[in-house]
């Protein structure tokens, strides 16, 4: 089949092509300038500690202006609790697919949900350390939160992982007779979350100081449901 020729000076129509960003140019979206300065930021703060790091240091090493960083968050603090909330949310996630079957035993739950905790710290170390390590932020709201009344910044026992479902289920296995009735639910959970997150930071910084298994089979017999089952 014959082929159309053109003639000189014809014009032919061609699709128009979106010229394509420059190879290695930084995107502009604003979704991913954020990310990547809260993965920055929480680099920085794994590093250095929440009180050795700035604004400007964290803009660097998101390879980006301390302009774009204060048009994404109000300072430090702010960024910060990005970090951790963003961290709370994957470890609830964590948990919640490791959870087995509310019939499981009792010891079956508490190894499934230490073991959801561990597994989300190995693979998110600099994370789990921002939020509930050395790193944390201390408690007080960002200077420009006090300037304007906002104080709704949570504390790091608050933004730590949260205690409720832990809470609550020890009160369920308290009431059913399976715990010490003189076990206060919200004393124990609080107590084991806290102690659970300093091991498993303490673990994270030298994994020789104990095997996997050991820190696992510990944090499960130090567990309220355990410990304080009735004999």
């Amino acid at each position: 089949m014959a082929q159309p020729s053109s003639t000189p000076g014809s014009k032919q129509s061609t699709p128009a092509r979106k010229r394509a960003a420059p190879a290695g140019r930084p995107s502009r979206d604003p979704a991913v300038v954020r990310r990547r300065l809260t993965e920055a930021a929480t680099r920085r703060f794994a590093a250095a500690g929440f009180e050795g790091v700035n604004s400007n240091q964290i803009a660097r090493e998101a390879g980006v202006g301390v302009g774009t960083f204060y048009n994404h968050f109000r300072d430090k603090h702010e960024v910060h609790q990005a970090v951790v909330l963003d961290t709370l949310e994957g470890l609830q996630d964590a948990v919640t697919r490791a959870a087995p079957d509310a019939a499981a035993p009792v010891e079956q739950q508490v190894r499934a949900l230490v073991e959801g905790v561990l597994s989300f710290a190995e693979g998110h170390a600099d994370r789990f350390r921002v939020a509930f390590g050395a790193e944390a932020a201390p408690h007080r709201p960002p200077r420009s939160a006090r300037a304007t009344g906002d104080v709704a910044q949570p504390s790091r026992a608050q933004v730590g992982y949260s205690t409720r479902a832990t809470e609550r289920r020890l009160a369920q296995l308290r009431d059913a007779g399976v715990l010490e009735p003189t076990l206060d639910p919200a004393v124990a959970a609080r107590a084991f979350v806290a102690m659970q997150n300093e091991v498993v930071c303490w673990w994270l910084d030298d994994p020789s100081r104990a095997t996997r298994e050991g820190v696992i089979e510990t944090l499960v017999k130090l567990h309220p449901a355990i410990a304080a089952a009735r004999k």
